[in-house]
C-alpha cells in the first residue's frame, strides 16, 4: 500500500490542532467566550493586527524579495491564517488574563470562517492562477480544526463540567505531546529542503 508521507504528516497535524483546540474550549467553556467581546477597541484592533497587518507585510515581503509562486502562495497562506494557539498554552502559564486568551482564540476561529476565505480568494487570484485552492476545502479545514472542536469543549464545559475536567487534563497532556512530535516530524521532513 502507497502511503504519502504528506497526507500523515498532513493528517498528524490537523489531529493535533483538533486536540489543542478541543481542550480550551473544555477549560474556558461559554462564560469567557465574551471577554474580549465586551472591550471593542481591543476587539478591532485584534481583528486588524490578525487578519489585515499580518498579511499586508507578508504581501509587502513579497513585494521585496524574489519568491517562486508556490512560496508566496505558501507564506501568504500562514499570514492569513490567525489564532496562534501556541499562544494560547503560553499566556496560560503566565500571570496573564487567560479568559482573555481563550476569547481571542475562540473569537479568532470565527472570524477566520469567513475572513480567511476571503484572502484565500485573494491569494488565489494574486499567485494561484492554476490549481487553485477550493474555498470549499479551507472552509472546511477551519471548521473541523477550529470551530468544532472548541464548541465541542465548551459544550462538554458548560453542560457537563465533571465531564469537562475528567477530559481536560489528558487531552491537553496529548495535544502537547502531539505537537512536539510534529516538531520533531517538520524538522526530519523538512531539514534537508531548509538545508538546500
Amino acid at each position: 500500500m502507497d502511503i504519502n508521507i504528506n497526507t500523515i504528516v498532513s493528517s498528524y497535524a490537523t489531529i493535533t490542532l483538533f486536540l489543542l483546540m478541543l481542550s480550551i474550549g473544555l477549560r474556558e467553556g461559554f462564560a469567557n467566550l465574551t471577554v474580549l467581546w465586551r472591550r471593542p477597541g481591543l476587539l478591532f484592533r485584534c481583528v486588524l493586527a490578525s487578519f489585515v497587518l499580518v498579511p499586508i507585510a507578508s504581501m509587502a515581503v513579497d513585494a521585496i524579495f524574489p519568491l517562486s509562486d508556490p512560496v508566496r502562495a505558501g507564506m501568504a497562506a500562514m499570514a492569513v491564517c490567525p489564532g496562534a494557539p501556541m499562544l494560547y498554552r503560553k499566556l496560560s502559564g503566565m500571570k496573564v488574563d487567560t479568559a482573555l486568551a481563550g476569547s481571542y482564540q475562540v473569537t479568532m476561529s470565527l472570524f477566520a470562517v469567513v475572513l480567511v476565505l476571503l484572502w484565500i480568494i485573494l491569494i488565489n487570484l494574486l499567485y494561484l492562477r492554476q490549481n487553485s485552492n477550493s474555498i470549499g476545502d479551507v472552509a472546511r479545514q477551519i471548521a473541523f480544526v477550529q470551530l468544532i472542536p472548541i464548541t465541542a469543549g465548551m459544550v462538554i464545559r458548560g453542560w457537563v463540567p465533571s465531564l469537562a475536567d475528567d477530559l481536560l487534563e489528558p487531552t491537553e497532556k496529548i495535544s502537547f505531546r502531539m505537537r512536539l512530535g510534529a516538531l520533531i516530524i517538520v524538522l526530519i521532513v523538512g531539514l534537508p529542503e531548509i538545508l538546500r
